[in-house]
């Protein structure tokens, strides 16, 4: 998604959102919006603008011959996306209406960029032939976020398949970082002068970076910028101290490459060791997106791992690796068979008080003994590879209440270590509820039971339900946002 929208704030006057996206990630800290405006219906609004602009140019070059309703969508995002984040998107598509209430949850796909990436690279890069059981590491470096995830090859009678080997992690440092380190030292140089500069020229050299050194900066010569004509030349007192001449600023390789890029980059070092920490024998790197195209950091990261004698290689056209393997993944969705859990999932559970171990205030009598309510029942341990299409089923039983709503509240732990036993354990938080109607019928008497069993897909890139009650399957929604859930999602 493109970093910037406009958007009519009921006022005369019209604010431009800048990345806006990135606030969807809870790990991030990022400054607020400039203006008050619910960020779901930002990215909405968006949305609604490309699909109405594609929708209208697949329409005219194909004379009306498609329907709306034989579009598939894929939307891409971080792999460091937390659910809750990852539902917060399908809710804007809804609200954007590229897809409705009533369609097939397949019709809409969200798919990790790194994944997407994955998908592109194994179709499109040449330098090297992965066989059966090589492994490769997606570097997905774009604006906003950088993302990594390690795959292992699968060969087989039926074609090539993708693993996932580790949990994809990354972190906020794209290459707009980099132009908020740039627009630092600028400001520091002109301070140094006595000079504040207005957000106009400031923000007009920030943009002169972005498009004329950021792209092709290596660390062997200096760069000069044109700086836009305004007073606030006039107002610096010595120019030559800050490499000021005829309307020029010249900024050394040092200073781009320590106070710039490095920053950045040494992040990316991190993240690539986490993953390489985690994965053994992988047979290369490849880079991907805007910032993986920048020859520097291609150059800084063969300089850190090739002598581990892993091959580090770019992709063709880096920059549409993600979302030309969106594509890939929209019209063969199941080309990655394995993924890796990115935190434990788990339900509430009653078991037998233990006494002594059991808090007090766990306890709940029952005909039949003594209960602990809130202990943990784990279904998925973090870092347990699932398939993509592995079900795990749990049963609850319900009596005939009030509500008109049948819940099954799931739990995840995000912490490391042994997995707690207590629902309300440090770590532990409710991460959503899965919904179904209530099968029960006016003339059942409050004592009726109903055995619902919950089928869920923790494998796939979106956590999927359904229920079945005597049989029979019924919708179920996953609401993130209930009274209940904890708004700490990860």
């Amino acid at each position: 998604m493109p970093t910037k929208v406009e958007g009519d704030l009921n006022t005369k006057t019209k604010t431009i959102l800048r990345q806006f996206k990135l606030h969807l990630d809870e790990g991030y800290s990022k400054d607020p919006l400039p203006v008050q405006v619910d960020l779901i219906r930002a990215i909405a609004d968006y949305l609604k603008a490309m699909n109405s602009h594609v929708k209208g140019k697949i329409m005219n070059d194909n004379h009306d011959s498609y329907n709306q309703q034989d579009f598939r969508y894929c939307l891409t995002v971080p792999a460091m996306w937390s659910e809750r984040a990852k539902n917060s998107m399908r809710q804007a598509a809804l609200l954007a209406e590229l897809i409705n209430d009533f369609d097939h949850p397949d019709r809409l796909l969200l798919v990790t960029e790194p994944e997407a990436a994955a998908l592109y690279c194994q179709l499109k890069c040449t330098q090297f032939d992965l066989g059966h059981k090589d492994r490769f590491m997606v570097c997905d470096a774009g604006g906003g976020t950088v993302d990594l995830i390690v795959y292992e090859v699968e060969k087989t009678n039926e074609g090539t398949f993708l693993s996932e080997v580790t949990k994809g992690h990354g972190a906020s440092c794209g290459s707009i970082f980099l132009d908020q380190n740039f627009k630092r030292l600028v400001q520091e140089k002109f301070s140094s002068q006595g000079v504040t500069l207005e957000p106009k020229p400031l923000n007009k050299i920030v943009e002169n970076f972005v498009e004329h050194v950021k792209p092709i900066f290596e660390s062997d010569s200096d760069h000069a910028l044109d700086l836009p004509v305004g007073a606030y030349l006039s107002q610096v007192r010595d120019p030559e101290a800050i490499e000021i001449l005829d309307g020029s600023m010249l900024f050394s390789r040092k200073e781009l490459e320590s106070r710039v890029f490095d920053p950045v980059i040494e992040q990316v070092y991190s993240l690539i060791d986490q993953q390489l920490s985690s994965a053994r024998d992988c047979t290369a790197i490849i880079l991907v997106g805007g910032f993986g195209a920048s020859n520097h950091l291609l150059a800084r990261v063969r300089r850190q791992f090739e002598g581990l004698g892993i091959k580090i290689v770019r992709a063709p056209r880096p920059e549409l690796a993600v979302v030309r393997g969106a594509v890939y993944a929209a019209l063969k969705p199941k080309i990655v068979t394995t993924r890796v859990s990115r935190q434990c999932y788990g339900i509430r559970i009653n078991m037998r008080f233990r006494e002594g171990i059991d808090g007090p205030l766990d306890r709940k009598e029952f005909s039949h003994g003594s209960y602990c309510h809130n202990r943990f029942k784990c279904l998925v341990q973090k870092g347990q590879k699932v398939q993509t299409d592995e079900c795990i089923s749990t049963t609850i039983m319900c009596r005939k209440g009030t509500s008109n709503d049948v819940l099954l509240p799931i739990y995840a732990f995000s912490g490391d270590g042994e997995t707690p036993d207590f629902i309300h354990s440090k770590g532990m938080y409710r991460l959503a509820d899965i919904r179904v109607k209530s099968a029960f019928s006016p003339s059942d008497p409050l004592d009726t039971k109903l055995e619902y069993q919950f089928k869920m897909f923790i494998g796939r890139n979106e956590i999927k339900s359904v229920v079945l009650l005597k049989g029979e399957e019924y919708a179920a929604s996953i609401d993130f946002d209930s009274e209940q859930a904890d708004n700490k999602n990860k």
